[in-house]
């Protein structure tokens, strides 16, 4: 059984719970499902090398399809909102202006860029496609599995290096909740 637990965030930490016991259902390419979300906007993903921490995030100007890169400090464009869909799979979101983002993988090939896209989000519900949707496995250290591309989130084998693209792969990485 999958252990969800994101960001830290006490609320969200409930929503998970309940979400690890849901039914699984797939959301197709096509089809997104709804997510109810908390946002408190207090989470970080992030991964350390040699003490070094580097955290998930997105440009400083962000347009949709924008590519996710390691950051080497915790702020508004590394910070993540959990949301939680009926498949028990979590989407990644920021709010970026008036807009709202989703981590995305698209590619079905190991070492394509992850990225940010627009999604239709209010701050409590959203809607998710499964390429939007991560399977948590974990507690304060997690691994991130695509469930679209069943392909895990990763740090390209040549970092983790500051605002280097993060990508998918075959094999795991342990991130840190945060």
């Amino acid at each position: 059984m999958r252990k969800l637990l994101v960001l830290g965030v006490a609320a969200a930490t409930t929503l998970l719970s309940a979400a690890a016991t849901a039914t699984p259902v797939l959301a197709s390419t096509h089809k997104p499902l709804t997510t109810s979300c908390t946002d408190d906007g207090s989470g970080f993903v992030s991964v350390t090398a040699k003490g070094t921490n580097f955290y998930v995030g997105t440009p400083n100007s962000i347009t949709s399809g924008s590519a996710a890169t390691l950051k080497p400090t915790q702020n508004s464009t590394t910070r993540w909102t959990a949301c939680v869909a009926s498949s028990g799979s979590v989407q990644l979101v920021q709010k970026r202006g008036t807009h709202w983002y989703a981590l995305t993988s698209r590619a079905t090939a190991v070492g394509q860029d992850v990225s940010a896209e627009t999604v239709s989000n209010n701050g409590t519900t959203g809607t998710a496609f499964a390429s939007q949707l991560w399977i948590v496995v974990g507690s304060s250290t997690v691994t991130l599995q695509n469930q679209s591309t069943k392909l895990y989130l990763r740090v390209r084998n040549s970092g983790p290096m500051m605002y280097q693209t993060v990508t998918t792969g075959l094999t795991s990485e342990t991130w840190t909740l945060s």
